[in-house]
């Protein structure tokens, strides 16, 4: 069995402390944007497609992570390898951080225009934009850049016990990114996953503000629904006695 590092304790901890956190504010976000047209502004549009490439990151290291260093479900992606699993586990490093990237740059170029440019036409035409324009290019453009690295089936794990690649050289030439950065992956994933639900918690005043506000609510109709119901049962008894 692997000893894990510290790089793989870090990656744990805060996925256990930042998972509850972005989960809660992506569905809060959701939620927000049908009733409140701030929420449907290109910002929080790129800033939900960004959430995709995070929880992925979450998911798949977790996934190799357990497989790895515990020897639960390793077998089972094992045996199952030539499913695209090898393959996936070795390009989603590349395809993920390049659709963090574009996400990134999509947020402050419009953070760009809606202070510096807000008057021109191009800021009007991305507000104007329907979502899944931006779904589609940052999704999709990281897919089809690696879309050759997929493709090629020659992607395979040593054994079952460390899930080591051995891929043939063009591919590993390809995949530079992730073997540059092989070392330290799990610290640099890590800050690029989780980065996204503390900087819209700390520094959007908006999020702040109804986060806090639909935190109230839910609070209050949880401790008010006893105190509903009492009144109810008393009012019943009280008219039941006087009759």
């Amino acid at each position: 069995m692997r000893t894990p590092t510290w790089q793989n304790y870090l990656f744990a901890v805060e996925a256990l402390i930042t998972l509850p956190l972005y989960t809660t504010l992506t569905i809060f976000i959701i939620s927000w944007r049908k009733r409140n047209s701030v929420f449907r502004s290109a910002y929080y549009t790129i800033t939900l497609a960004q959430a995709l490439p995070d929880f992925l990151i979450i998911v798949t290291y977790s996934i190799i992570y357990t497989a790895r260093f515990l020897h639960i479900g390793n077998e089972f992606i094992f045996k199952h390898q030539d499913f695209f699993f090898a393959n996936y586990m070795m390009s989603q490093a590349t395809v993920l951080l390049i659709m963090k990237a574009l996400a990134v740059t999509g947020i402050a170029f419009q953070r760009y225009l809606s202070l510096c440019c807000h008057t021109s036409w191009l800021h009007q035409k991305i507000n104007r934009c329907p979502p899944w324009i931006f779904y589609l290019f940052i999704w999709g453009a990281p897919v089809l850049i690696c879309a050759p690295i997929w493709l090629n089936d020659n992607a395979k794990f040593t054994d079952s016990d460390d899930l080591n690649f051995i891929t043939p050289e063009d591919v590993a030439k390809a995949d530079l990114l992730a073997g540059y950065l092989f070392t330290n992956y799990a610290l640099t994933v890590s800050n690029f996953a989780f980065i996204n639900p503390w900087t819209l918690l700390i520094l959007n005043t908006d999020v702040r503000r109804n986060l806090l506000g639909s935190l109230k609510i839910n609070s209050f109709d949880n401790s008010s629904r006893p105190a509903i119901k009492s009144t109810r049962v008393e009012t019943i008894s009280t008219r039941a006695a006087s009759t």
